[in-house]
């Protein structure tokens, strides 16, 4: 894993990864929303959909950024199969 990563390719936020954490950064307003509802759906996830998300150490107000565990990529063969993705 490369300690610094940029990921530009979304069209509402990017995404800096260093080291053990993914700082998610809304473009626009979209953006602002997705970052609030990805928080929200973390506050309301049951146990067993916890296992599935990468968990949210930080969020600022109004949905500007989040701050998450980083993920480790799958291959796409791997990503078909039942989840092993740990974050």
């Amino acid at each position: 894993m490369r300690y610094i990563e940029w990921h530009t390719a979304g069209t509402t936020r990017f995404t800096l990864c260093i080291g053990r954490y993914a700082f998610k950064f809304a473009r626009s307003q979209r953006g602002c929303y997705g970052n609030r509802r990805e928080r929200r759906e973390w506050d309301r996830a049951t146990p067993e959909r916890r296992e599935m998300l990468c968990p949210i150490v930080w969020a600022a107000p109004y949905g500007l950024v989040n701050v998450m565990r980083r993920a480790v990529r799958i291959p796409p063969l791997k990503a078909a199969l039942p989840s092993e993705a740990r974050c």
